[in-house]
């Protein structure tokens, strides 16, 4: 939990006033119409949970008879943004002081489709098409669309399709942050929701850690950024890398250091061997007594295992590390006995940090997943969703 975290001593009372304050505050419900049952506290941890095994959210997109389009629209993407939380991000039901440091929640659920369909399904427009209104600049239009196609996803209670939206959650974030009225904190959780799905979405890593840049949360744009790079090691790197690294240049952040750890005793048969690393990236060596860095001077000598300049004495292997300044090629070897002719050397590839403007109208989609289908993404929707969702750990 955060340092900010209430004290251990708070009362089950006053812990479950905050948590029915806090969700109907999400839901957009009166308090009387929460009812949170009384929390305990987990033995040998700081969090809580409810006494019971599952939460039931039963959430409704209501209107009145002959509303208008604006008010069913706004009423469904309150839907999506309400269920997430409730579903799979539960800790963001909590008062943001009371949260974990990190934001995230390992729920998982189950959902019961509705029945009485008062809300058409499947939805209007594709997943591609959504991404064609970013792509024009017209985010509040892109955001509509997809939270038309995330809310038919939760009405039919297909796990295939509430578990296979990566793409749709990270474009529905990044419009939420583009649009006229930006909310930066949907567009987190919405990007965050995508890292639930797909853990390796480079899109939607690249695209928070430019939110952190934009909301002054530099420590952990950084440690995004760090993430980024073991994603997208040089010289093929990723746009959402590049797209990151530029967002920081523009705002004069810093990158700081990234430190990459070597088990420099499992180098033999060339394991560890190229190595593709950025201009200031570290490689800490990590070894036995038995063994050494040694750097020599150029491909022949790595070939030959040739003698060189030990930078890595044989008592430094608790972690010896090796800043890399400048673009280029290095050498290094284990000089003891006969290990480098058995393979434990390294050539380290030294690249050139590259940047790359956030187009406004780019596709922010660069997921590493099979592509799927749309018509796969796609379900039934009626006016009610029923989602019975297993209860997450909430921090407190």
């Amino acid at each position: 939990p955060p340092a900010a975290a209430p004290p251990a001593d708070e009362s089950p009372a006053a812990f479950a006033a905050a948590l029915k304050t806090s969700a109907a505050t999400a839901a957009g419900v009166a308090c009387d119409l929460v009812t949170v049952g009384t929390p305990v506290r987990v033995a040998a941890s700081s969090k809580r949970r409810l006494l019971s095994e599952t939460v039931t959210v039963d959430v409704t997109a209501a209107f009145q008879v002959g509303a208008t389009d604006a008010t069913k629209n706004a009423a469904t993407d309150d839907v999506v943004a309400f269920a997430t939380k409730a579903m799979y991000m539960t800790d963001w039901l909590l008062p943001a002081e009371k949260r974990s440091s990190d934001n995230s929640a390992a729920g998982t659920a189950a959902v019961a489709a509705s029945a009485g369909a008062a809300l058409p399904c499947p939805a209007s427009k594709t997943y591609e098409e959504a991404v064609a209104l970013s792509d024009a600049g017209s985010y509040e239009e892109a955001a509509r669309a997809l939270n038309d196609l995330l809310a038919c996803a939760y009405e039919s209670g297909a796990s295939a399709a509430l578990n296979d939206m990566a793409d749709e959650f990270n474009m529905l974030g990044y419009a939420t942050r583009k649009a006229a009225s930006p909310d930066a904190e949907l567009s987190e959780l919405y990007y965050k929701r995508a890292l639930q799905i797909d853990p390796t979405h480079q899109g939607a890593t690249g695209y928070l850690g430019e939110l952190y840049v934009q909301t002054n949360q530099l420590g952990l744009a950084r440690e995004t950024l760090d993430k980024l790079k073991m994603m997208c090691p040089p010289p093929n790197d990723c746009v959402a890398l590049g797209v990151l690294r530029y967002a920081m240049s523009v705002n004069n952040v810093v990158e700081g250091a990234f430190v990459r750890d070597v088990a420099w005793n499992d180098c033999f048969d060339l394991a560890c061997s190229p190595m593709n690393i950025t201009v200031g990236d570290t490689l800490n060596f990590v070894y036995s007594e038995a063994h050494d860095v040694v750097k020599v001077a150029d491909a022949a000598a790595f070939e030959t295992c040739a003698d060189g300049v030990t930078v890595g004495a044989t008592d430094a292997g608790a972690g010896y590390e090796h800043r890399f300044e400048n673009e280029g090629v290095e050498y290094f070897v284990c000089s003891q006995g006969s290990h480098c002719a058995n393979g434990q050397k390294m050539v380290v590839n030294v690249h050139s940090a590259r940047t790359t403007p956030s187009a406004g109208g780019e596709a922010p989609s660069y997921s590493l997943q099979t592509e799927v289908q749309s018509g796969a993404r796609q379900g039934v929707r009626g006016g009610a969703l029923a989602a019975a969702a297993a209860v997450a750990l909430m921090s407190y």
